[in-house]
Protein backbone atom coordinates (compact mmCIF):
# COMPACT_ATOMS: atom_id res chain seq x y z
CA UNK A 1 0.00 0.00 0.00
CA UNK A 2 2.94 2.36 0.94
CA UNK A 3 4.15 1.86 -2.64
CA UNK A 4 0.66 2.47 -3.98
CA UNK A 5 0.98 5.61 -2.03
CA UNK A 6 3.96 7.27 -3.53
CA UNK A 7 3.52 6.42 -6.90
CA UNK A 8 0.16 8.15 -6.78
CA UNK A 9 2.11 11.25 -4.74
CA UNK A 10 4.50 11.16 -7.62
CA UNK A 11 1.71 10.94 -10.67
CA UNK A 12 -0.14 14.02 -9.00
CA UNK A 13 3.65 16.05 -8.78
CA UNK A 14 4.92 14.68 -12.65
CA UNK A 15 0.69 15.26 -13.45
CA UNK A 16 0.46 19.33 -12.12
CA UNK A 17 4.29 20.12 -13.20
CA UNK A 18 3.04 18.77 -16.92
CA UNK A 19 0.15 20.78 -16.75
CA UNK A 20 2.12 24.36 -16.00
CA UNK A 21 4.68 23.47 -18.44
CA UNK A 22 2.25 22.95 -21.46
CA UNK A 23 0.56 26.18 -20.35
CA UNK A 24 3.73 28.15 -20.29
CA UNK A 25 5.34 26.78 -23.14
CA UNK A 26 1.84 27.46 -25.07
CA UNK A 27 2.26 31.05 -23.24
CA UNK A 28 5.96 31.17 -24.53
CA UNK A 29 5.12 30.39 -28.25
CA UNK A 30 2.41 33.23 -28.62
CA UNK A 31 4.53 36.07 -26.67
CA UNK A 32 8.40 35.07 -28.03
CA UNK A 33 9.35 34.80 -23.91
CA UNK A 34 12.95 34.21 -23.92
CA UNK A 35 15.57 32.22 -21.31
CA UNK A 36 15.90 35.80 -19.52
CA UNK A 37 11.85 35.14 -18.16
CA UNK A 38 13.52 31.74 -16.25
CA UNK A 39 14.44 33.61 -13.35
CA UNK A 40 10.64 35.10 -13.05
CA UNK A 41 9.44 31.98 -13.66
CA UNK A 42 11.47 30.20 -10.87
CA UNK A 43 10.68 33.39 -8.85
CA UNK A 44 6.75 32.48 -8.96
CA UNK A 45 7.83 28.98 -7.76
CA UNK A 46 9.66 30.03 -4.55
CA UNK A 47 7.21 32.45 -3.52
CA UNK A 48 4.24 30.51 -3.78
CA UNK A 49 6.06 28.15 -2.03
CA UNK A 50 6.81 29.41 0.76
CA UNK A 51 3.19 31.77 0.90
CA UNK A 52 1.55 28.10 0.89
CA UNK A 53 3.86 27.07 3.52
CA UNK A 54 2.28 30.04 5.79
CA UNK A 55 -1.14 28.67 4.06
CA UNK A 56 -0.73 25.54 5.41
CA UNK A 57 0.03 26.06 8.64
CA UNK A 58 -2.64 29.13 9.26
CA UNK A 59 -4.68 26.57 7.80
CA UNK A 60 -4.20 24.38 10.76
CA UNK A 61 -4.11 26.98 13.29
CA UNK A 62 -7.41 27.92 12.37
CA UNK A 63 -8.53 24.46 12.06
CA UNK A 64 -7.90 23.96 15.61
CA UNK A 65 -9.24 26.94 16.94
CA UNK A 66 -12.72 25.78 15.26
CA UNK A 67 -11.96 22.60 16.93
CA UNK A 68 -11.84 23.74 20.59
CA UNK A 69 -8.18 23.87 20.55
CA UNK A 70 -5.49 26.97 22.32
CA UNK A 71 -2.61 28.35 20.24
CA UNK A 72 0.25 27.03 21.56
CA UNK A 73 3.59 27.48 19.02
CA UNK A 74 3.75 28.66 15.50
CA UNK A 75 6.77 27.66 13.57
CA UNK A 76 8.37 29.33 10.41
CA UNK A 77 11.60 29.00 8.73
CA UNK A 78 13.47 29.89 11.52
CA UNK A 79 10.99 32.08 13.61
CA UNK A 80 9.14 30.68 16.32
CA UNK A 81 6.01 31.94 17.81
CA UNK A 82 5.43 30.55 21.37
CA UNK A 83 2.41 31.44 24.09
CA UNK A 84 4.46 32.31 27.52
CA UNK A 85 2.22 33.15 30.36
CA UNK A 86 -0.42 34.46 28.15
CA UNK A 87 1.48 36.62 25.91
CA UNK A 88 2.68 35.39 22.43
CA UNK A 89 6.77 35.88 22.10
CA UNK A 90 8.53 35.62 18.92
CA UNK A 91 12.06 33.70 19.27
CA UNK A 92 14.68 32.86 16.12
CA UNK A 93 16.30 29.95 16.03
CA UNK A 94 16.66 27.40 12.88
CA UNK A 95 15.13 24.05 13.27
CA UNK A 96 16.83 21.58 11.09
CA UNK A 97 14.21 19.96 8.26
CA UNK A 98 11.37 21.67 9.72
CA UNK A 99 9.77 24.86 7.29
CA UNK A 100 6.71 24.85 9.35
CA UNK A 101 4.48 23.98 12.22
CA UNK A 102 1.56 24.41 13.76
CA UNK A 103 1.02 23.15 17.82
CA UNK A 104 -2.18 22.74 19.42
CA UNK A 105 -3.40 22.84 23.14
CA UNK A 106 -6.09 20.11 22.95
CA UNK A 107 -9.51 20.89 24.53
CA UNK A 108 -9.70 20.44 28.42
CA UNK A 109 -12.08 18.01 30.18
CA UNK A 110 -12.50 15.97 27.00
CA UNK A 111 -11.18 12.39 26.51
CA UNK A 112 -11.37 12.20 22.52
CA UNK A 113 -10.99 15.71 21.36
CA UNK A 114 -11.65 16.29 17.57
CA UNK A 115 -8.64 15.30 15.22
CA UNK A 116 -9.71 15.31 11.81
CA UNK A 117 -10.49 18.98 11.01
CA UNK A 118 -7.50 19.80 12.91
CA UNK A 119 -4.63 17.91 10.86
CA UNK A 120 -7.09 18.60 7.31
CA UNK A 121 -6.56 22.24 8.37
CA UNK A 122 -3.59 23.04 6.66
CA UNK A 123 -4.53 20.74 3.30
CA UNK A 124 -8.08 22.78 3.14
CA UNK A 125 -6.84 26.40 3.45
CA UNK A 126 -3.89 25.17 0.33
CA UNK A 127 -6.77 23.94 -1.71
CA UNK A 128 -8.77 26.53 -0.98
CA UNK A 129 -5.50 29.29 -1.84
CA UNK A 130 -5.10 27.18 -5.01
CA UNK A 131 -8.68 27.92 -5.91
CA UNK A 132 -8.42 31.55 -5.74
CA UNK A 133 -5.38 31.41 -7.61
CA UNK A 134 -7.25 29.84 -10.69
CA UNK A 135 -9.76 32.28 -10.49
CA UNK A 136 -7.35 34.67 -10.74
CA UNK A 137 -5.35 33.03 -13.50
CA UNK A 138 -8.67 32.98 -15.99
CA UNK A 139 -8.70 36.81 -15.00
CA UNK A 140 -7.47 38.92 -18.19
CA UNK A 141 -4.78 39.22 -16.45
CA UNK A 142 -1.30 40.32 -18.55
CA UNK A 143 0.36 36.88 -19.47
CA UNK A 144 3.29 36.98 -17.49
CA UNK A 145 0.90 37.51 -14.44
CA UNK A 146 -1.30 35.03 -15.26
CA UNK A 147 1.58 32.05 -14.86
CA UNK A 148 2.58 33.78 -11.26
CA UNK A 149 -1.26 32.44 -10.62
CA UNK A 150 -1.31 29.47 -12.45
CA UNK A 151 1.89 28.27 -10.46
CA UNK A 152 0.61 29.31 -7.30
CA UNK A 153 -2.45 27.17 -8.50
CA UNK A 154 -0.41 24.27 -9.20
CA UNK A 155 1.75 24.86 -6.00
CA UNK A 156 -0.79 24.99 -3.89
CA UNK A 157 -2.72 21.42 -5.28
CA UNK A 158 0.73 19.31 -5.47
CA UNK A 159 1.34 20.35 -1.44
CA UNK A 160 -2.05 19.60 -0.49
CA UNK A 161 -1.85 16.35 -2.13
CA UNK A 162 1.59 15.56 -0.65
CA UNK A 163 0.27 16.07 2.48
CA UNK A 164 -2.94 14.26 2.44
CA UNK A 165 -1.88 11.22 0.53
CA UNK A 166 -0.53 9.06 3.70
CA UNK A 167 3.57 8.85 2.78
CA UNK A 168 5.71 9.34 5.36
CA UNK A 169 4.92 11.67 8.82
CA UNK A 170 2.85 14.44 6.72
CA UNK A 171 -1.27 15.09 7.59
CA UNK A 172 -2.74 11.86 5.81
CA UNK A 173 -0.35 9.39 7.87
CA UNK A 174 -1.43 11.11 11.08
CA UNK A 175 -5.12 11.18 9.71
CA UNK A 176 -5.02 7.51 8.89
CA UNK A 177 -2.99 6.65 11.74
CA UNK A 178 -5.88 8.42 13.73
CA UNK A 179 -8.63 6.91 12.22
CA UNK A 180 -8.10 2.84 12.60
CA UNK A 181 -6.38 3.38 16.51
CA UNK A 182 -7.44 5.42 19.08
CA UNK A 183 -4.40 4.51 20.40
CA UNK A 184 -2.88 7.11 18.22
CA UNK A 185 -5.58 10.17 18.63
CA UNK A 186 -4.60 9.20 22.54
CA UNK A 187 -0.95 9.55 21.91
CA UNK A 188 -1.36 12.64 19.38
CA UNK A 189 -3.30 14.68 22.39
CA UNK A 190 -0.52 13.53 24.74
CA UNK A 191 2.20 15.18 22.64
CA UNK A 192 0.31 18.19 22.10
CA UNK A 193 0.15 18.48 26.25
CA UNK A 194 3.36 17.38 26.56
CA UNK A 195 4.59 20.74 23.99
CA UNK A 196 2.58 22.80 25.91
CA UNK A 197 3.79 21.47 29.09
CA UNK A 198 7.45 22.47 27.80
CA UNK A 199 6.66 25.93 27.03
CA UNK A 200 5.43 26.11 30.69
CA UNK A 201 8.68 25.07 31.30
CA UNK A 202 7.63 22.25 33.12
CA UNK A 203 10.69 19.36 33.99
CA UNK A 204 10.98 16.00 32.06
CA UNK A 205 10.01 14.51 35.44
CA UNK A 206 6.81 16.17 35.75
CA UNK A 207 5.86 15.23 31.71
CA UNK A 208 7.02 11.59 32.86
CA UNK A 209 2.92 10.81 33.08
CA UNK A 210 1.98 12.21 29.34
CA UNK A 211 4.13 9.40 27.85
CA UNK A 212 2.48 7.17 25.81
CA UNK A 213 3.51 4.20 23.01
CA UNK A 214 1.38 2.99 20.81
CA UNK A 215 2.77 -0.90 21.20
CA UNK A 216 1.82 -1.58 17.16
CA UNK A 217 3.86 1.02 16.10
CA UNK A 218 8.00 0.89 16.82
CA UNK A 219 9.84 2.40 18.85
CA UNK A 220 11.16 4.20 15.45
CA UNK A 221 7.61 5.98 14.87
CA UNK A 222 7.53 9.94 14.90
CA UNK A 223 5.53 9.95 17.91
CA UNK A 224 6.99 7.08 19.94
CA UNK A 225 10.38 8.41 19.07
CA UNK A 226 9.36 11.71 20.85
CA UNK A 227 8.17 9.73 23.93
CA UNK A 228 11.50 7.56 24.40
CA UNK A 229 13.55 10.77 23.92
CA UNK A 230 11.61 12.82 26.59
CA UNK A 231 12.04 9.50 28.82
CA UNK A 232 16.20 9.73 28.47
CA UNK A 233 15.63 13.80 28.74
CA UNK A 234 14.59 13.26 32.45
CA UNK A 235 17.38 10.81 33.24
CA UNK A 236 20.16 13.81 30.96
CA UNK A 237 18.27 16.31 33.21
CA UNK A 238 19.02 14.53 36.62
CA UNK A 239 22.40 13.62 35.24
CA UNK A 240 21.53 9.73 34.98
CA UNK A 241 23.58 9.55 32.14
CA UNK A 242 23.97 5.67 31.84
CA UNK A 243 20.29 5.21 32.28
CA UNK A 244 19.64 7.60 29.44
CA UNK A 245 22.23 5.97 27.19
CA UNK A 246 20.19 2.76 28.14
CA UNK A 247 17.07 4.26 26.53
CA UNK A 248 18.30 6.00 23.86
CA UNK A 249 20.15 2.92 22.37
CA UNK A 250 17.03 1.10 20.84
CA UNK A 251 16.69 3.76 18.66
CA UNK A 252 20.30 4.04 17.70
CA UNK A 253 20.32 -0.12 16.95
CA UNK A 254 17.42 1.22 14.61
CA UNK A 255 18.77 4.33 13.40
CA UNK A 256 17.84 3.23 9.72
CA UNK A 257 14.31 3.33 10.51
CA UNK A 258 14.27 6.45 12.08
CA UNK A 259 12.64 9.37 10.33
CA UNK A 260 14.51 11.83 8.55
CA UNK A 261 13.63 15.03 10.52
CA UNK A 262 14.54 13.43 14.17
CA UNK A 263 17.99 11.76 13.06
CA UNK A 264 20.40 14.25 13.91
CA UNK A 265 18.35 14.86 17.16
CA UNK A 266 18.45 10.97 18.07
CA UNK A 267 22.72 10.99 16.95
CA UNK A 268 23.69 14.14 18.83
CA UNK A 269 21.63 13.21 22.72
CA UNK A 270 23.04 9.48 21.99
CA UNK A 271 26.14 10.52 21.53
CA UNK A 272 26.19 13.53 24.27
CA UNK A 273 25.30 10.59 26.94
CA UNK A 274 27.82 7.78 25.33
CA UNK A 275 30.90 10.56 25.89
CA UNK A 276 29.29 10.94 29.73
CA UNK A 277 28.87 7.10 30.43
CA UNK A 278 30.86 5.09 28.03
CA UNK A 279 33.23 7.83 26.42
CA UNK A 280 34.96 4.41 24.69
CA UNK A 281 32.13 3.08 22.70
CA UNK A 282 32.74 2.25 19.00
CA UNK A 283 29.61 4.13 18.31
CA UNK A 284 30.55 7.74 19.43
CA UNK A 285 33.15 7.78 16.21
CA UNK A 286 30.16 6.45 13.84
CA UNK A 287 28.21 9.01 15.17
CA UNK A 288 30.87 11.95 14.60
CA UNK A 289 31.85 10.85 11.25
CA UNK A 290 27.92 9.87 10.07
CA UNK A 291 26.48 11.97 7.29
CA UNK A 292 23.50 12.54 9.22
CA UNK A 293 25.15 14.67 12.46
CA UNK A 294 27.85 16.23 10.09
CA UNK A 295 25.85 17.95 7.96
CA UNK A 296 23.65 19.57 10.91
CA UNK A 297 26.93 20.01 13.51
CA UNK A 298 26.99 23.87 12.82
CA UNK A 299 23.52 24.65 13.58
CA UNK A 300 23.20 27.43 15.91
CA UNK A 301 21.42 26.05 18.81
CA UNK A 302 22.72 25.53 22.88
CA UNK A 303 22.26 21.96 23.01
CA UNK A 304 24.73 21.50 19.39
CA UNK A 305 26.53 23.60 20.71
CA UNK A 306 27.14 21.98 24.43
CA UNK A 307 27.11 17.99 22.19
CA UNK A 308 30.50 19.42 20.68
CA UNK A 309 31.59 21.02 23.45
CA UNK A 310 31.24 17.84 25.21
CA UNK A 311 33.60 15.68 22.55
CA UNK A 312 35.96 18.37 22.57
CA UNK A 313 36.92 17.88 26.06
CA UNK A 314 36.27 14.36 26.79
CA UNK A 315 37.62 13.08 22.74
CA UNK A 316 39.74 15.88 21.59
CA UNK A 317 40.88 16.89 25.00
CA UNK A 318 40.72 20.40 23.49
CA UNK A 319 39.82 22.55 26.81
CA UNK A 320 39.65 26.18 25.02
CA UNK A 321 37.32 24.62 22.52
CA UNK A 322 35.43 23.07 25.13
CA UNK A 323 35.09 26.47 26.52
CA UNK A 324 34.50 28.38 23.90
CA UNK A 325 31.28 26.13 22.64
CA UNK A 326 30.22 26.62 25.79
CA UNK A 327 30.14 29.87 25.84
CA UNK A 328 28.10 29.88 22.53
CA UNK A 329 25.65 27.60 23.94
CA UNK A 330 24.84 30.06 26.41
CA UNK A 331 24.28 32.50 24.06
CA UNK A 332 21.57 30.48 22.27
CA UNK A 333 19.78 29.22 25.71
CA UNK A 334 17.45 32.33 25.44
CA UNK A 335 16.74 31.44 21.90
CA UNK A 336 15.63 27.76 22.61
CA UNK A 337 11.56 27.30 21.65
CA UNK A 338 10.37 26.30 25.15
CA UNK A 339 11.32 27.44 28.86
CA UNK A 340 11.82 23.49 29.35
CA UNK A 341 15.20 23.67 26.80
CA UNK A 342 15.76 26.49 28.34
CA UNK A 343 16.18 25.00 31.42
CA UNK A 344 17.61 21.86 31.01
CA UNK A 345 20.21 23.31 28.80
CA UNK A 346 21.39 25.81 31.55
CA UNK A 347 21.31 23.38 33.81
CA UNK A 348 23.61 21.18 31.47
CA UNK A 349 25.97 23.56 30.51
CA UNK A 350 26.67 24.44 34.24
CA UNK A 351 26.86 21.14 34.86
CA UNK A 352 29.67 20.77 32.10
CA UNK A 353 31.62 23.69 33.36
CA UNK A 354 31.76 22.36 37.08
CA UNK A 355 32.05 19.02 36.55
CA UNK A 356 34.22 18.34 33.07
CA UNK A 357 35.98 21.72 33.35
CA UNK A 358 36.23 22.17 36.93
CA UNK A 359 34.70 25.89 36.68
CA UNK A 360 31.84 27.43 39.80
Amino acid sequence: MKQVFLILNIFITFLGLGFLGYEVGMLSAIHDWTWIHIPVFMSYFVVSFFLHIVIHEAGHLVAGLLSGYSFSMFKLLSFIWVKESGKITLKKQPVPGMLGQCLMMPPEKIASPPYALYHLGGIIANLIAAAGGYLMWMMPFPPLVKVGFLTFTVVGIVLAMMNLIPVGPNDGMHLWKASRNIEYQIQFNQLLQIHAGMIKGKTARELQGLLYFVGKEPLTDGNNTTMLSLKALKDIEEFKFDQAEMTLRPLWDQFDQVLELQKFEVLKEYLFVLLLSHPDDKAVAEIVNNKWFKKQENVKQADTKRVLATYAFVKENDYEKAVRLLDEAESYIKKAPTLTDQKIERKLNDYLRRELLGHE
